[in-house]
């Protein structure tokens, strides 16, 4: 229930500092955007393509031809993408830079973000610090004169929204024209980055006392086990 809580709050918080900025005495004005309400004075309502430059990747052929001496590229999936959204480095799996030369493909830069776009885990979001490429169920949003993390953090307090407004059938399906039409906020370049600077340390410190509560829930676990185990095998008295 604790972790639950801290999860709740963190996605709270994200919402929350995105949407209304750093500064509580800010002068506010309508959005137009009946979910959000209210914004700061001098931050605009922008399409999320004319802020971010769209591409979805690809599976070249031969990816999966891997020599000796290839020089080995993070190629981005679902599965390197988490539920909560998060940083990447390193991929699960990687492709050979020659298969990509081959066919003329660039790499996303680092600052880009990931959206998963098709099947179950649809709406996921990642930031990537590293430089690499993704296959075709992720769509990489690459900032063009906009702070990255910043529009990270906004995907990631969205991304209900965005799921529950696409239109699916039995597959999940968020394609980029749709993506691209969706409304965000877009604050001046320096408060993207201070907002983003204030919540990459505060959810930094929520994460570690998750995995602390995560870390004391396993060994709660194991020394239950070991004692119904020495008390089942008498090893241990029972009075």
């Amino acid at each position: 229930q604790m972790m639950s809580e801290l999860r709740a709050y963190k996605q709270s918080l994200i919402t929350e500092t995105v949407t209304h900025g750093l500064n509580p005495n800010a002068k506010m004005k309508n959005s137009g955007v009946e979910w959000i309400g209210d914004v700061p004075e001098g931050w605009e309502v922008r399409r999320l393509k004319k802020l971010l430059r769209l591409k979805t990747g690809t599976t070249p052929k031969n990816f999966e031809s891997i020599n000796e001496e290839d020089t080995l590229i993070n190629w981005f999936t679902p599965s390197d993408v988490l539920e909560e959204g998060n940083s990447v480095i390193s991929s699960q799996r990687k492709i050979a830079k020659r298969v990509l030369d081959d066919e003329g493909i660039s790499l996303f830069p680092i600052g880009t973000i990931l959206f998963v776009g098709i099947g179950a885990s649809a709406g996921k979001v990642a930031y990537v610090d590293a430089e690499g490429y993704s296959n075709q169920q992720i769509t990489a949003l690459i900032p063009e004169n906009n702070y990255g993390k910043y529009y990270f953090y906004y995907l990631v307090a969205v991304r209900q929204q965005i799921k529950d407004n696409a239109f699916f059938t039995t597959l999940p399906i968020i394609n980029n024209s749709y993506l691209g039409t969706i409304e965000v906020l877009c604050p001046p370049l320096s408060e993207q980055r201070s907002i983003a600077s204030f919540l990459d340390e505060k959810c930094a410190e929520i994460d570690a006392l998750i995995v602390l509560r995560e870390k004391k829930m396993e060994t709660l676990k194991e020394y239950k086990k070991s004692l119904i185990y020495e008390c089942v095998t008498g090893k241990k008295q029972v009075i």
